[in-house]
């Protein structure tokens, strides 16, 4: 029974100075760098979809409001938005119609002025999150210094704006994840028969039992084929013994 694993990161590492390799290289980052970037914005939209379903219990959603958004917008940001020395940039938002740009507009600006960093937001959403005054109380009872604060636990206006700007996201990130996959598995099946990347394939196994740390997650890795390179058809060689 055939069943192994490949880590074509790995492979990337030990091919990416071989000069006739560096579209093949570049084409394993880009996959790499797309997969996770659709991994950022699959937890964003879980956030806001739970966010949605709680908002009309007001106890759930003053425990978990916050929270939701405050991981949705970082989560978005990290991949629409940060700067990123590991990570490719993959062209998530290069579908943004004027509408969705503007959403972001926002959505960074609360990020970057509000929720990650203290700053003067430019938009109403930024302003409108945290109100904050220092004040000096006189009254005949008594008198003294008192901070007043008002911090909101999410606006649905942000909650729109995340809506549109992570679904466009999503339907981008994946049509290119799909033209990455099969570019990738044209490249495999051209160089297959190079001793150079077997070598590198054979030195690069990919053990899920280490990885994942669960049984569970170990067994839906085997059991999952979407968004995978298909190898089979290519003969590639075993992994090495991960032991040895």
């Amino acid at each position: 029974m055939k069943k192994y694993a490949i880590d074509f990161r790995l492979v990337r590492e030990k091919l990416e100075k071989v000069t006739d390799f560096a579209d093949f290289c570049r084409l394993i980052r880009q996959y790499d760098s797309c997969c996770s970037t659709r991994n950022d914005l699959r937890s964003a939209s879980n956030s806001i979809t739970t966010l949605k379903n709680i908002h009309e219990f007001a106890e759930m959603r003053k425990a978990y409001g916050e929270a939701l958004v405050t991981h949705a917008v970082l989560m978005y940001t990290r991949s629409c938005h940060s700067k990123q020395s590991r990570r490719s940039n993959v062209g998530a938002t290069k579908d943004f119609t004027s509408r969705h740009k503007a959403c972001h507009a926002r959505v960074v600006d609360l990020r970057d002025k509000v929720i990650a960093h203290f700053g003067d937001p430019i938009f109403f959403s930024g302003r409108d999150w945290v109100k904050e005054r220092p004040t000096y109380i006189v009254t005949d009872d008594h008198e003294g210094l008192a901070f007043c604060s008002i911090r909101s636990i999410y606006n649905l206006d942000i909650v729109a704006d995340l809506t549109e700007v992570i679904s466009r996201s999503l339907e981008t990130i994946t049509k290119i994840i799909e033209e990455k996959d099969a570019a990738l598995c044209v490249q495999i099946e051209e160089r297959i028969s190079d001793l150079r990347l077997k070598n590198a394939i054979e030195s690069s196994p990919f053990q899920p039992e280490k990885f994942y740390h669960s049984a569970e997650a170990v067994r839906s890795y085997w059991e999952n084929t979407s968004g995978s390179i298909h190898t089979s058809g290519y003969n590639l060689p075993n992994r090495a013994d991960p032991d040895e």
